[in-house]
């Protein structure tokens, strides 16, 4: 007994999958500032060429020195690359968000020579700091730079959400 031959197969075109996008790739720009998310080891290669000069780091130490959660030193890569670290650890109960943070983001944006790169884990923490910035050093209205906060996820507030209601940020009158 004879098998009847299978039908050929359908034509299929090839689609090349593009390459993953770099963090640097999927920060937002605000100015000389990206916001994003942590940057991986290939990335850091990446910065330098792009003119990124100092990188912020919002994560907390526990967590850049749990190699499940970073599997590469980002303070050493940084200074093999010739690009300026700064860590300002916001997270936890032990590291929140407080003034003193914010004083220390704007020292050192201040002092960068350059582009700089600004991230936490997934660019939520990092883009808070930024809009704070926003708000206090450059008189941006509390709501517009809330709302540019959008792509990481703060935006709109758990409460708008979930009653459907907008709501506005203001400052108090007099502040």
């Amino acid at each position: 007994v004879v098998a009847p031959a299978a039908a050929p197969a359908p034509a299929t075109a090839s689609v090349a999958t593009p390459p993953p996008k770099s963090a640097l790739d999927r920060a937002a720009r605000r100015g000389n500032v990206r916001v994003g998310g942590q940057p991986s080891a290939a990335d850091i290669a990446l910065l330098r060429p792009r003119g990124i000069t100092t990188v912020i780091n919002l994560r907390t130490p526990e967590e850049m020195n749990d190699r499940a959660i970073v599997d590469f030193d980002e303070a050493a890569l940084l200074a093999g690359a010739g690009i300026d670290y700064v860590q300002i650890p916001i997270g936890g109960n032990a590291h929140p968000f407080r003034p003193e943070a914010l004083e220390a983001y704007a020292r050192a944006l201040e002092s960068a020579p350059g582009e700089v790169l600004l991230h936490c884990a997934s660019g939520n923490r990092a883009s808070t700091l930024h809009a704070a910035w926003e708000v206090k050093y450059r008189g941006k209205d509390p709501d517009t730079a809330m709302r540019e906060l959008q792509p990481y996820g703060n935006w709109p507030l758990p409460i708008e959400r979930l009653t459907g209601i907008e709501l506005k940020v203001a400052r108090r009158a007099g502040q």
